[in-house]
């Protein structure tokens, strides 16, 4: 066993050290020419931004603006060139999203500039001016940068807004960092600078042109200034902070890769700019793929396979442990103790098919459970149909001897009952099945409408909107009846039983079409209509039972039931109800259509 561990100790070190020393290279190599594409993109970002400065310089307001001491003008006419130099930094800021504010600082101590807010100094407050022009140690800085530099674009970073104007003007975006670029300019008949224009660039835009590079790699990539001073990077608690990498840069040198710290130091110094992109890449990065060193990884396959022989017996056993006690489980699973669990399992790929079968046996169980629930309500609505069942031949007889009187005593209307009430009892035993067309189930309405008006004199007019095509599809037989009766006793009892239903049917998909009940009734106030719909969806069949003598009644609930024992979860009743509007009563059911005459 000694020797086996100091044959895998041997075999690791041989494959890191070549891994290491390959990926490293390869890593090194690509991340050369990224940084090439990446210096590319960064130059043309500076010319873009020195152009804007030109643009910017170039305007006859801004050239008014820095020649306004060689001539004399008045209050109102300076106040108004402030604000059409205003207006054109305004034009900038709306042009190119990624500049953050333009200032121009005049010789003589004049700050106009353009951000999230404007300053615009009076001309007699040369003392507060040049406390502010002159008591930031950076802004001294880049004046000074741009004065020798003049008229070139000098650059520097890890700069906030504040740096730029008085506490009074901070704001929250004051707290961002921005890349600030710097010129010292003058006006085409000046003969020497009068002013610096500053630009300061949203340092997120510049943190853009590269940061892609990081998505492949845990390391971090930043770009620093001539000073070693980060002014770019991901993470913005390090902008303003010293690289302590920079110090190890060689200086002639304007690429190169090194290691320090156990990291992978690869830089390339930007043109002339004086900033220098810096990746710093873990050596742990470098391991990840074994890949490339088909030689080492063969010789660690031997090797390893010298060990996994005299460590297979152990394994083995291991690894068959866990399918043992799986094997078990299903034994007793077979010999009816449905419900069993295994009680305890490894957290691997077996472990796996444990809880796997752990969740099967549960499942099964409730599963069991649910089909009895089922077949126990089906039972239980079977012996309340049965109950209610009559002798069809003593009711039609009955029936026929009440219309007969009612013929013999001229009672038109009786008769008008009787024959509609024969009209809906005659299917009750006629056709036992369970299922009706739609055309049926409407024509039950119509025998019902007559009875209900009859009774409550004609003041219900019941509207139809059915497309023709719908009217075979089958429907629960005396759906509709419970929905009509609500409407009647719920919406309608108090406006005396005046009023509109209407039938909605409407195709929702190729499966499925929902069927609407809407009267012009008095309509349900929320609270109680949150209530009813709960109640219907409640899925406690038993706890719902108990609840029938409430305030709701039996009807909506026992369609809800019938809808669900026979579609399932395709299937769904909802009540829709604005107090004083009337309510709707919904029922969305899939398309079963009846063939041929056989349902």
């Amino acid at each position: 066993m000694l020797m086996s561990i100091i044959v895998l100790m041997l075999s690791a070190a041989l494959t890191y050290f070549g891994m290491l020393s390959i990926l490293q290279k390869q890593s090194e190599d690509n991340t050369m020419q990224l940084f090439e594409q990446v210096n590319h993109t960064i130059n043309a970002f500076r010319q873009e931004v020195d152009k804007i400065s030109t643009q910017l310089l170039s305007t006859p307001q801004v050239q008014d603006y820095l020649d306004q001491n060689l001539r004399v003008i008045g209050e109102a006419d300076r106040i108004q060139l402030n604000i059409d130099v205003l207006n054109q930094m305004d034009v900038l800021l709306g042009n190119y999203n990624y500049l953050d504010s333009v200032f121009i600082y005049t010789e003589d101590g004049k700050v106009l500039g353009n951000s999230l807010f404007r300053i615009l100094l009076p001309p007699n407050a040369s003392k507060q001016q040049q406390l502010l022009y002159f008591s930031n140690l950076k802004r001294t800085s880049v004046y000074s940068e741009a004065k020798e530099s003049f008229p070139k674009l000098v650059w520097a970073g890890a700069n906030q807004i504040a740096d730029f104007t008085d506490q009074t003007s901070r704001s929250k975006k004051g707290e961002k960092n921005i890349i600030s670029a710097a010129r010292a300019v003058k006006s085409v008949t000046q003969s020497t600078s009068s002013a610096t224009l500053i630009i300061n660039i949203h340092e997120k835009s510049l943190l853009s042109l590269y940061n892609n590079l990081t998505k492949n790699f845990s390391g971090e990539l930043y770009i620093s200034d001539q000073n070693g001073q980060i002014i770019s990077h991901a993470d913005q608690a390090h902008i303003g902070t010293i690289s302590t990498n920079y110090a190890s840069i060689q200086s002639e040198k304007t690429y190169g890769s090194f290691r320090l710290n156990d990291k992978q130091i690869i830089y390339l110094k930007l043109g002339d700019t004086g900033w220098t992109l810096i990746k710093e890449i873990p050596i742990a990065e470098f391991v990840k793929d074994i890949l490339n060193l088909k030689s080492i990884i063969i010789w660690i396959l031997l090797i390893s396979l010298l060990v996994t022989f005299f460590m297979s017996s152990f394994w083995i056993r291991k690894i068959m442990r866990p399918l043992y006690q799986l094997t078990a489980a299903m034994r007793t699973m077979e010999m009816g103790d449905v419900g069993y669990i295994i009680p305890k399992h490894s957290r691997n790929e077996f472990g796996m098919l444990s809880r796997g079968f752990n969740r099967m046996s549960e499942s099964i169980v409730q599963s069991l459970e649910r089909d009895q629930r089922n077949n126990e309500e089906k039972r239980r609505l079977e012996i309340q149909i049965l109950q209610s069942h009559i002798n069809p031949h003593f009711l039609f007889n009955t029936l026929n001897t009440i219309k007969w009187t009612a013929t013999v005593m001229k009672a038109g209307n009786i008769v008008e009952i009787i024959n509609a009430l024969g009209n809906m009892l005659r299917p009750i035993f006629k056709n036992p099945a369970t299922f009706y067309t739609l055309e049926e189930e409407l024509e039950y309405i119509q025998n019902y409408m007559k009875i209900m008006n009859n009774r409550y004199g004609e003041g219900i007019v019941i509207q139809y909107h059915i497309p023709d095509s719908l009217l075979t599809c089958l429907v629960p037989r005396f759906i509709l009846q419970p929905l009509i009766e609500n409407a009647l006793m719920h919406g309608l009892e108090t406006n005396h039983y005046v009023g509109v239903i209407e039938i909605i049917v409407n195709e929702m998909d190729d499966e499925n079409f929902n069927i609407q009940v809407k009267d012009s009734g008095i309509g349900i106030p929320i609270d109680k209509l949150q209530r009813l719909n709960e109640w219907i969806r409640s899925t406690d069949s038993e706890q719902a039972s108990l609840l029938q003598d409430n305030e709701f009644g039996i009807g909506l609930l026992n369609i809800q039931r019938r809808i669900k024992l026979h579609f399932g979860i395709s299937s769904e009743l909802q009540v829709h109800s604005i107090t004083g509007h009337g309510t709707t009563i919904e029922i969305r059911i899939p398309q079963n259509r009846k063939i041929n005459n056989i349902a």
